[in-house]
């Protein structure tokens, strides 16, 4: 859970308005979170203020430094506990405060004990919470941001068709690479050309992705790319963007390299506007994250296209019933079992292993076991003693 999801669920339960001490105290108790700092009050007060900050119509509310869920009928004690309390005011000096200041060491934070014990449902314990990643909490802020530029893009749309190139960078395209982690030092500006404007996505400080912008009303076409790819080959990077500021299309120099197809060299494409429900626009943060500063530093844009790449190449060889690859796995498959499988019973039963995780020993989940145990067998196959099929 993140800080901002486990103080949502502690107040549903809570029977007053809690402080951030009483608020983290219980999420550290429940297992609802596990900070790494020393003072994870303070990392509660920083994520509930800026999500209230930044978002009028957050779920959490906050009066007289107490927090409680928006629309939530408060109890009748809560007038009791929200009563302004008098507060000694204290004078220090400038030299005063300038000292303390200097000779202040932060000390860990002494939580105190939590008012109350969030019920779990019958079964199960607070270590069976499922904590996100690195990856899936920064998707997830990507998906925030995401969502507020499509409502201003949005409203944007008619104005937009008169936006030039230059326009269409400063109200579409800048928005986009600042949400994306790219400051302004990131961004190396290229030699401009008619009708379209290049950048320099720098990466932990390497050239990384090109980037060429045209106007918010042109249409981009695969005819676009093979400039774009030039000036990629010769500004030294592996990646290049396209973008009128509501339609993206990322393309990868070394397939482009391989042939003159500059269809195949598109890596996606997608459309920020078009998408109808969150699970959509969620699918859209993910491959938008792809392209973040910290994703493109690790090496994620390769491993997507590797990962592709890979994904191909065993769906080519097993549509073939003379690849190698087949062969192998039937050489194997009779050494471990004596079982000779036809070449579209084993293509299956590969399509099977790679779709999810296996165990150990190569068994399936649970929920897949059905699916692998109903492979149709071929019409000239007959049963065998061990209950499988003997193909010939």
């Amino acid at each position: 859970m993140t800080y901002f999801q486990a103080a949502a669920a502690i107040l549903g339960f809570a029977d007053r308005p809690l402080t951030v001490g009483e608020l983290t105290s219980i999420a550290v108790a429940q297992g609802f979170i596990h900070p790494r700092g020393r003072t994870p009050d303070r990392s509660m007060s920083s994520v509930l203020y800026r999500r209230m900050a930044a978002d009028a119509d957050a779920p959490i509310s906050c009066e007289d430094g107490r927090f409680w869920l928006r629309g939530r009928p408060r109890p009748e004690q809560a007038a009791r506990v929200l009563r302004p309390r008098v507060r000694r005011i204290y004078r220090h000096t400038l030299r005063d405060r300038v000292r303390a200041a200097s000779s202040t060491v932060r000390q860990p934070t002494q939580l105190p004990p939590p008012p109350f014990i969030v019920p779990l449902p019958e079964g199960v314990a607070p270590v069976s919470f499922v904590h996100s990643s690195r990856q899936d909490r920064a998707i997830a802020r990507l998906d925030v941001g995401l969502r507020k530029l499509c409502q201003r893009l949005a409203v944007a749309t008619e104005a937009a068709k008169d936006w030039d190139v230059d326009r269409t960078r400063t109200k579409a395209v800048g928005p986009l690479l600042t949400l994306l982690g790219y400051r302004r030092m990131d961004q190396q500006p290229l030699p401009a050309v008619h009708a379209r404007r290049g950048y320099v996505l720098l990466a932990g400080g390497a050239p990384a992705v090109l980037v060429e912008s045209f106007r918010a009303s042109h249409q981009l076409t695969d005819a676009d790319a093979k400039p774009l790819l030039g000036r990629a080959k010769v500004s030294g990077v592996n990646w290049a963007m396209l973008t009128n500021g509501w339609e993206l299309r990322l393309y990868a120099l070394n397939i482009a390299r391989n042939g003159d197809d500059l269809a195949g060299a598109l890596v996606f494409r997608v459309n920020l506007l078009d998408w109808r429900d969150e699970d959509e626009r969620l699918e859209i943060s993910t491959l938008l994250w792809l392209l973040s500063r910290e994703a493109v530093r690790q090496g994620a844009l390769d491993a997507y296209l590797a990962a592709r790449a890979v994904g191909a190449a065993l769906l080519a060889a097993f549509d073939d019933p003379e690849s190698e690859v087949l062969r192998a796995l039937a050489h194997s498959v009779a050494a471990q079992t004596g079982l000779r499988l036809s070449p579209s019973t084993l293509a299956r039963q590969a399509r099977l292993a790679v779709r999810g995780a296996r165990g150990r020993d190569g068994e399936p989940a649970a929920e897949d076991v059905v699916s692998v145990a109903l492979v149709q067998s071929e019409p000239e196959s007959q049963p065998v003693e061990r209950a499988t099929l003997l193909l010939a």
